[in-house]
């Protein structure tokens, strides 16, 4: 039975499993070149230092690692971003709950990629429960509080329309610059 106090999301296993899909051919498309190029080509196709090696050993650097990230990412179990009466709670992003009466208001975000940009109030400080990782996704002021928080949303179920509705559902304040 769903909680009245609160929306909880997970991630979507069938875009993750996308990504994951999409990188692991672009990783065997990497490899692969490098394969068939020596033995067809003999070992002076791929000169040693040259753009072609550097881009095939690169793609298959970046693309292998990007794929055992998106492999643990299949597997993350459990809700990721919760919404609700206390505030905002994204386990990727913060230790705890974030209460509304620290957020000033909330926008939506993004063409390609959207999601929602929380802004703090002035008087929040930077005692909030923000991960020290979670730098990439947090604008900070000059004295190192954190005014801007930054919650991904495509990648959830149910997409970003999904988490602004739940956002309006308990918080009400959101300018949504795509609704006009």
């Amino acid at each position: 039975m769903p909680n009245p106090d609160q929306i909880d999301f997970r991630i979507s296993k069938k875009k993750e499993a996308l990504i994951f899909a999409i990188t692991a051919i672009f990783f065997v498309v990497s490899a692969g070149i490098v394969y068939v190029r020596t033995m067809l080509f003999e070992q002076k196709s791929l000169i040693v230092g040259g753009v072609g090696e550097f881009i095939t050993v690169s793609g298959m650097a970046f693309f292998g690692i990007y794929m055992i990230i998106m492999g643990v990412e299949l597997f993350r179990m459990g809700v990721v971003v919760s919404v609700g009466r206390r505030g905002i709670f994204d386990r990727r992003v913060s230790t705890d709950w974030i209460s509304w009466d620290k957020i000033h208001n909330v926008r939506v975000m993004g063409i390609k990629q959207r999601g929602l940009i929380f802004r703090l109030n002035q008087n929040a400080g930077s005692a909030l429960p923000v991960r020290k990782i979670a730098v990439n996704v947090v604008r900070v002021s000059g004295s190192g509080a954190p005014r801007e928080l930054w919650i991904e949303a495509d990648r959830l179920e149910g997409g970003s329309k999904a988490l602004r509705d739940a956002v309006l559902h308990f918080h009400g304040i959101i300018n949504d610059p795509w609704e006009r």
